[in-house]
């Protein structure tokens, strides 16, 4: 694993709780969750999910080009105009996923840097991962960085809120409904952030990045004891050259099932050894909805946003999430211009 060092200087997204990163951001902070009603049926009831509000004639494959443009060109005016060729690197969803409903990767890639007016790297490249693609990407950024890359773009969309995805989710009984109280909220998002291999004013830090396999997945009859994640937590900690106590909190990507918060609970009882008043922790998915291949790149900007505005509980986060295999990463985050003591 690359110990390059690498800083987040660009954020960008596009949410159903906002149409930039500020306002997502200010409605994540205030509780404030725009689910609402769609036109699908679960159970015989109406889905309730995090849906993008935008105007008819944006479906299909421009809706896709026009979420992430905008998620990546906000990104970019915050780091500034790049010299050389911009490697970037979009998170997708899996194709094997119904309903997934993306073009090719030569029209993704093209279609953005015409979108964006940038030349592109030829190591730009879209990684079909689904709920993992986001951290895929952030671990290949920082990779390039080590191979003499200055700057790296992820974009990420993704859009549980199609159709076909629908109707596959509620068959594995994974959409909150009357009948599945242990279930959660679909949503659809773009995220983008810009890493690069040297610090702006202002910017994040990549402390520690760990990675993780979990072998005990959803549905095992199996004793879920958190291994993947605790090893994901150790190496981030580790690299990161402090202590998980001394983190100041930390935002967790769970969807509001009962495995991902046992997954949590477990992971932090073992890893965190010493007594602490409080270790908050925040949620933030619950307000966006689940956005698959969105989601770090998303909770990366919201832990960006909480440093910029100084409403953070501290100048460091542990960031967590997993694939929906058992794939798992960590992350520690710390503000180059900390204002704690």
């Amino acid at each position: 694993m690359s110990t390059q060092p690498a800083f987040i200087t660009g954020v960008g997204m596009v949410s159903a709780a906002g149409y930039d990163a500020a306002a997502s951001c200010a409605a994540v902070r205030a509780v404030i969750a725009n689910i609402t009603e769609t036109g699908f049926l679960v159970d015989g009831q109406p889905l309730y999910a995090a849906q993008i509000a935008l105007p008819n004639d944006l479906r299909g494959h421009r809706k896709i080009h026009t979420l992430l443009g905008c998620a990546a060109a906000e990104a970019l005016g915050e780091a500034g105009p790049a010299a050389s060729p911009l490697i970037m690197i979009v998170a997708v969803a899996e194709p094997e996923r119904p309903g997934a409903l993306l073009p090719s990767d030569a029209v993704l890639l093209q279609g953005l840097a015409t979108d964006l007016a940038v030349q592109l790297d030829h190591r730009s490249r879209v990684l079909r991962l689904g709920r993992w693609a986001g951290a895929a990407a952030l671990d290949a950024a920082r990779q390039e960085l080590a191979g003499g890359g200055d700057r790296v773009l992820v974009v990420a969309y993704d859009s549980l809120l199609t159709g076909p995805t629908v109707s596959h989710l509620a068959d594995q009984r994974r959409l909150l409904s009357e009948r599945q109280p242990d279930g959660y909220i679909p949503g659809e998002a773009a995220a983008a952030i810009v890493i690069s291999a040297v610090p702006a004013p202002g910017c994040v830090r990549v402390a520690g990045l760990g990675i993780g396999t979990e072998p005990v997945l959803r549905g095992s009859e199996r004793r879920l004891r958190a291994d993947g994640l605790c090893a994901a937590i150790r190496a981030a900690v580790a690299e990161s050259g402090q202590s998980l106590a001394q983190v100041g909190w930390r935002i967790a990507g769970v969807r509001g099932d009962q495995y991902d918060f046992t997954e949590d609970a477990s992971a932090i009882g073992r890893t965190l050894r010493q007594v602490r008043p409080r270790f908050d922790i925040w949620t933030s998915l619950d307000r966006l909805g689940e956005i698959g291949a969105a989601v770090l790149p998303a909770l990366i900007t919201i832990a960006v946003h909480a440093f910029r505005r100084q409403y953070a509980p501290g100048p460091s986060v542990l960031v967590h999430l997993g694939g929906d295999g058992g794939e798992r990463m960590a992350l520690i985050l710390e503000h180059t211009e900390s204002a704690w003591p």
